[in-house]
């Protein structure tokens, strides 16, 4: 049972299997603390739509890799000492505010129950990853409300316009009740401190222990055969990534070797980048 006097976080953020990046992270660094006696992250929900996708074989690579672990593990299990949770909700993800506050119905028991297994009473830190925590403010215990502000996800357009609408209102309820409100640049430092003055600027970092350990091993094969010198990098290949610039780029220097580790989320840019020589797609790796 953890230790009463202690805190523990409740982490609204994304998929904790997908590319490791902030979320991740900070819930697992958030659970190492020896004051933090819990860290129950909740992922976004699984939709049951997606279920029926998948028992087709039709559902992105992202509902696959979760379904296929929810019915292997359960939709809750442990990372280290974070406990992560997987909601299963009747409707698709990002259809709208009525949808989405139907998911959060249906979601928060599911929430509740692991929340209370794993923290044992000692006191809440709420922590918002995601926009989508916005959902559960009414729901939530009481206690500090951490809101981690990483980008303006109503800008997003691979988004409906129903969803950006909905991600914009869940920001702006956040920004104002938060009792501390973190950024990670500049820019987004001068515009919410404008509307919350408990703002602080938490820049991205890097896994140094991770990078130290890999990079006194032995070469990867599939690195090994690539032409030097190589320019690359690690993350996912989507909408973010500037196709004609590194077209271009891989064009311009043909003795440069650019190689990409990650998912190429649509299959016309993947040909694209693989019609080049000198571009080298490696895939998704485990983090």
């Amino acid at each position: 049972m953890p230790d009463v006097g202690k805190l523990s976080v409740l982490y609204f953020g994304d998929q904790w299997d997908d590319l490791w990046r902030r979320r991740q992270q900070l819930a697992l660094h958030l659970s190492r603390q020896p004051d933090i006696a819990a860290v129950v992250y909740v992922e976004l929900p699984l939709p049951l739509t997606s279920l029926a996708r998948y028992a087709a074989g039709r559902a992105d690579r992202d509902a696959v890799a979760r379904w296929r672990r929810v019915l292997r593990r359960g939709t809750v299990f442990r990372h280290e000492r974070v406990t992560i949770v997987t909601p299963i909700v009747p409707f698709r993800l990002y259809s709208g505010a009525q949808a989405s506050a139907w998911n959060a119905r249906f979601a928060w028991p599911q929430v509740r129950r692991a929340w209370a297994r794993a923290s044992g009473g000692s006191r809440p830190i709420v922590w918002a990853g995601h926009p989508y925590a916005g959902l559960f403010l009414d729901k939530t215990p009481r206690g500090l409300l951490c809101y981690d502000y990483t980008e303006d996800f109503s800008t997003f357009r691979h988004l409906s316009p129903a969803s950006r609408t909905l991600f914009g209102r869940l920001d702006r309820l956040l920004t104002a009740r938060a009792d501390v409100l973190f950024v990670q640049t500049q820019p987004h430092m001068t515009n919410k401190r404008a509307q919350n003055p408990n703002t602080f600027l938490l820049p991205n970092a890097a896994d140094i222990a991770r990078l130290v350990a890999a990079s006194d091993g032995p070469e990867p094969p599939e690195m090994a055969r690539i032409p030097r010198p190589r320019i690359g990098f690690t993350g996912s290949v989507g909408y973010r990534v500037d196709m004609d610039l590194l077209e271009s780029l891989a064009r311009k220097r043909p003795e440069w070797s650019f190689v990409l580790i990650g998912p190429v989320d649509d299959q016309r840019d993947q040909e694209r980048l693989a019609a080049n020589g000198n571009v080298y797609l490696l895939g998704r790796r485990p983090y």
